[in-house]
């Protein structure tokens, strides 16, 4: 009988467990809904201040440790206009260093790189695991400098003007491998590159 009442109890405790991980799940993921169904700005509303704003909130969400927007120049060098969350300062620094100018904003990304794919294809490139993606090797000790400041995984979204050819490259890293690959997430990063590119093509810019 005792048995049998210990049992019970280890099962009730599995089944508290179970429904407390899905009750955090889907507060999750309704954080993540809640973030691309808000209000756009208005019409004309200023690109930087809406960019800092969405950056900012999108860095907040669970799991995120950095948010970055990039924009190419000439030579197709990328500059870092403008980071988000707890971990960026230190992201950018690493990102400095590994150009070999510290201090520098300026990313040359190498040749296979998920960056430049993303860019030259206008479409939204996922790294499940930064530690073992091979479009990561171009970039040297990347990945493992990443792995200390406990980034698994990471995605680039291009921001599309009216037409759309990229404008701009949010690059978003996170703390959990697989993090933006699941069927869920993927549906989420399609309505964050939609709602990103609909606050480009309507912001004034300077």
């Amino acid at each position: 009988r005792e048995r049998y009442q210990l049992m019970q109890v280890v099962e009730q405790r599995i089944q508290d467990d179970m429904q407390a991980q899905l009750h955090a799940q889907a507060q999750t993921q309704a954080q993540f809904v809640a973030l691309v169904m808000q209000a756009l700005p208005g019409a004309g509303a200023s690109w930087n201040s809406s960019m800092s704003r969405e950056l900012a909130e999108l860095a907040q969400l669970p799991g995120v440790g950095c948010a970055m927007l990039l924009r190419q120049g000439s030579q197709g060098v990328f500059s870092i206009e403008a980071g988000a969350g707890q971990l960026a300062p230190s992201v950018m620094r690493i990102f400095a260093a590994a150009e070999g100018a510290d201090g520098s904003s300026a990313l040359s990304p190498p040749d296979g790189s998920l960056l430049l794919q993303a860019w030259e294809s206008a479409t939204i490139c996922v790294s499940p695991s930064l530690l073992h993606d091979r479009h990561l090797a171009g970039w040297g000790a990347l990945a493992k400098e990443l792995a200390t400041l406990g980034l698994r995984t990471g995605m680039h979204v291009p921001v599309l003007d009216g037409q759309g050819q990229p404008v701009a490259m949010l690059s978003v890293l996170g703390r959990f491998p697989h993090q933006f690959a699941n069927p869920t997430m993927q549906q989420f990063n399609r309505n964050l590159q939609q709602r990103w590119s609909e606050i480009w093509q309507r912001s004034s810019r300077p």
